[in-house]
């Protein structure tokens, strides 16, 4: 969430998503206004990371994200010194993808053939989450989630998970 401290980091930047007043802002929801040259530099906004990860057909909802999207990032990992118990994890939420493989945004004149697909997502972070997603995606197996444009909630709760057992008896 954009504090008032940090409001001078999103000054003259582009929302990328529709806005109603009284909804909080996410810096997700900006890309800086200097597109020239196509140039992902330029997409990332001031003090944000552009943080690229290996994704499938799985991982990338069906290769169906695309640049301007906004995505959940989900991490599952195995629990240390528990057999077989693993955990999944919410671990970022309304993540604005900046590029889906070298396609920047929808409208290039790139276009995908059928079963042509992207080996990687390239996402608008933070410097902290950008280190906390380079620690997920070595412990562990990190999926991406599409979101509506229009979805500002947070779903889950700081500190849920999933975990095998919850699966196995359906508690919460």
């Amino acid at each position: 969430v954009v504090k008032g401290d940090a409001l001078e980091q999103i000054l003259n930047q582009r929302v990328t998503v529709v806005v109603q007043t009284g909804d909080p802002l996410f810096f997700s929801q900006f890309l800086s206004t200097k597109l020239a040259n196509e140039r992902l530099s330029r997409r990332v906004m001031k003090h944000g990371r552009g943080f690229t990860i290996s994704t499938n057909v799985i991982s990338a909802v069906g290769q169906m994200v695309t640049p301007g999207d906004l995505v959940d990032v989900l991490v599952s990992f195995p629990m240390p010194g528990e057999q077989g118990e693993r955990r999944a994890v919410t671990l970022m939420q309304k993540v604005h993808v900046l590029a889906t493989g070298k396609l920047l945004d929808t409208s290039s004149s790139v276009v995908m053939k059928d079963g042509q697909g992207f080996g990687d997502a390239t996402l608008l972070l933070t410097a902290e989450e950008a280190e906390v997603l380079t620690l997920a995606a070595q412990l562990g197996h990190v999926v991406l989630t599409l979101r509506n444009e229009e979805d500002y909630d947070d779903d889950r709760e700081a500190g849920s998970y999933t975990s095998s057992d919850t699966l196995l008896s359906g508690e919460r």
